[in-house]
């Protein structure tokens, strides 16, 4: 049968088609902290004392984003601390660049073995040269990484956040 309310529907069937194939992808969104966490655990490495809302710094402006936490890389004994800092889309990646910067400044200044006299308040273990990963919509920073801990944190995100 070829009437009118068949053809409707095939025509209404492939508007429908044609919407959805031709609609751009939705950008992704970053993967939530339990998921790195869990991410990262799976991969071998180790993470504990997490802290959320912990910036490094004290930059109220990056709170929301922020999370601390301890991470151990598989091949290393001592577990060093991170600063992760999650955003919800590149565009407020890019715009907290800055922030991110500061807060790592201050965090290698105060925290991280900066001018005599400085020490460690949170007891997080920072020592030596303040590392950092910016990757999709992920920012890191830390003291006294080990290469193992940069590339098991380094390659997660990139994995999370589908970048090469």
């Amino acid at each position: 049968p070829r009437g009118p309310g068949r053809i409707a529907s095939l025509l209404f069937i492939a508007g429908v088609l044609s919407i959805g194939c031709g609609s751009p992808r939705p950008a992704p969104t970053p993967a939530d902290a339990q998921t790195i966490f869990g991410e990262l655990a799976r991969r071998g490495g180790s993470v504990t004392e997490i802290v959320a809302g912990e910036t490094g710094c004290g930059d109220p402006g990056l709170v929301a984003n922020a999370i601390r936490f301890r991470l151990r890389a598989p091949g290393t004994t001592e577990p060093a601390t991170v600063h992760l800092f999650i955003f919800r889309n590149r565009s407020s990646f890019e715009a907290a660049a800055e922030s991110v910067e500061r807060c790592r400044s201050t965090y290698a200044a105060t925290e991280a073995g900066g001018p005599a006299g400085t020490s460690d308040p949170v007891g997080s273990g920072a020592s030596g040269e303040v590392e950092s990963v910016a990757v999709g919509t992920y920012r890191a920073f830390g003291a006294g990484w080990p290469p193992e801990l940069r590339a098991l944190l380094e390659s997660t995100l990139a994995d999370l956040a589908g970048s090469p």
